[in-house]
């Protein structure tokens, strides 16, 4: 009886592993993205302005740390390429979003957004300009990157970056 047992459980396992060991095809995202850096420890601990709480990458700037006279000041935001490098500059998309964008147009402008060839790290330029309220109150910019002819946006979570600025 123990043999028969032994023989019966042997088989249902042997039949129970054939079924389970079926090969199925791995999904593979191979389109490359652009993103704000924070999706991995590495970026993390090398960029360590991504906030989990607000899910941007978030940048501040005070013109009272700045030289007497400094009227503008070029940000740099950086940006991560998700994917393989290649040999020619990616340009970035972005958009400036209406909410949670309190500056005026006429104080910041982006410059550019790119990735360099053969990089996965680029950077978002972006112009800020002084002006009075700035003595008493602060400016935000909010940013998202878009899809562009190079790359895709990437994980929303981290296609958000935020820059305030007083």
């Amino acid at each position: 009886m123990k043999k028969l047992f032994r023989n019966t459980f042997c088989l249902l396992l042997a039949v129970s592993g054939l079924v389970a060991c079926q090969e199925q095809e791995v999904e593979v995202f191979d389109t490359p993205s652009a993103s704000f850096p924070g999706i991995s420890v590495a970026d993390r601990q090398i960029y360590t302005s991504y906030s989990d709480a607000y899910k941007a990458y978030n940048v501040v700037y005070s013109f009272a740390t700045a030289p007497l006279g400094t009227e503008k000041v070029v940000i740099e935001i950086p940006l991560k390429l998700n994917g393989m490098p290649v040999d020619y500059d990616r340009e970035v998309s972005w958009e400036v979003a209406t909410q949670g964008t309190t500056a005026a147009k006429e104080h910041f402008n982006i410059l550019d957004a790119s990735i360099p060839a053969g990089e996965i790290y680029g950077k978002m330029r972006v112009e800020i300009i002084k002006h009075a309220n700035l003595d008493n109150e602060s400016d935000s910019v909010t940013v998202y990157i878009k899809d562009s002819k190079d790359l895709v946006a990437g994980p929303k979570e981290f296609a958000k970056a935020v820059l305030v600025f007083n």
